[in-house]
């Protein structure tokens, strides 16, 4: 069963969001910085580690930290011999003892940046799914915060705290407007 609903911004998901999203944008800003600092031209990145999630890496697991990158030509010929073999979807990561995976790391120590970044689930704020296996998904259009959740077992009586009920058509008619602004701008 699929359920749409509006978050108002004083719920607590949308509260946990926010939070990750501040979390998400300062990795994000970190990587940028260094990646142009080091002269790395690609723009597709992607930052691991072993280790835990939602807070930063203590100095004793900065070994753990990898910084992997879809590379150009130009980071092939600069960085090649410091890359490994393409892993999932190109991405090259630095190996662990190159001299830009052990700056990152210590970067990533010193500025207290959380690696390992945890999403909220909006299955979570719902009782009846917990755990279970569910579709979700959360945007913003125009200052208004949609969600809908789609989970077999899901409570229809069950509506989180901040959050208001829409008719489905109602979120669709959200998102074909979407749909057709995207089509219709300038691209």
């Amino acid at each position: 069963m699929e359920r749409a609903f509006i978050v108002a911004e004083n719920s607590k998901f949308f509260e946990q969001h926010k939070e990750y999203m501040k979390t998400a944008n300062i990795q994000r800003e970190l990587v940028k910085k260094f990646m142009t600092e080091k002269g790395i031209e690609s723009n597709q990145y992607r930052v691991t580690g072993n280790g835990s999630v939602g807070v930063p890496f203590s100095e004793r697991y900065k070994d753990d930290i990898r910084l992997g990158i879809i590379p150009t030509a130009t980071d092939k010929e600069r960085f090649g011999r410091h890359l490994t073999i393409p892993k999932r979807q190109e991405v090259c990561y630095f190996k662990a003892n190159s001299f830009i995976t052990k700056e990152f790391a210590q970067k990533c120590v010193d500025e207290q940046t959380v690696i390992n970044l945890w999403e909220p689930r909006l299955g979570d704020h719902f009782k009846s799914v917990g755990w279970k296996g569910h579709s979700h998904r959360y945007f913003e259009h125009d200052g208004t915060y949609y969600a809908s959740i789609d989970c077999d077992t899901i409570d229809p009586k069950e509506t989180p705290e901040g959050f208001t009920e829409i008719k489905l058509s109602e979120l669709y008619k959200v998102i074909e407007g979407i749909q057709e602004q995207r089509l219709n701008s300038p691209q």
